[in-house]
């Protein structure tokens, strides 16, 4: 009798000690890319890229923000325009005769591949445009920044008129 209480005592402990299987932990998502494939977080790297692209946007540093943008970044604008490289897009900004102040409402970086690197910022603006003193148009922006290794590979904005 001995024995078999011992026996038991000690398969309770053996089984009892043996650590559970390794799973890997559930992928927190919240949506779906086109690809099908799950949304997550972003890095809050990428928000602070962005965040620090604003402060030298605001100050209509060209050079400063070069930096920040790949050589290769494709631009897509509010209007339909679409182009390649820094260059052009410091050309688009010069071609507009309006002065705008704005405040930058929100911003969040979410990641449509785990398998891949980058995120995608995405940002939202409350604006401002005037001419001469006298205010022309409110808006609302939002803004799209893909994010890799440190620098904008990608970028979008659309404008909402406010009354």
């Amino acid at each position: 009798m001995r024995l078999l209480c011992f026996a038991c005592l000690a398969a309770t402990l053996i089984v009892a000690c043996t650590p559970a299987p390794v799973s890997e932990s559930p992928v927190c998502a919240n949506g779906f890319a086109p690809t099908g494939k799950p949304v997550t977080m972003g890095s809050e790297s990428s928000v602070e890229l962005v965040k620090a692209i604003d402060v030298e946007w605001a100050k209509l540093d060209l050079e400063a923000m070069r930096r920040f943008y790949s050589d290769t970044c494709r631009y897509e604008w509010n209007d339909g325009d679409q182009f390649q490289g820094f260059d052009a897009f410091a050309a688009k900004l010069a071609k507009d005769t309006l002065d705008y102040s704005w405040t930058m409402s929100w911003a969040f970086a979410v990641d449509d591949d785990q398998d891949e690197p980058g995120d995608w910022v995405h940002a939202g603006f409350d604006e401002v445009g005037t001419l001469n003193g006298d205010t022309v148009e409110t808006a609302f922006i939002e803004e799209w920044y893909f994010v890799l290794e440190g620098q904008v590979h990608y970028y979008s904005n659309s404008k909402r008129l406010l009354p």
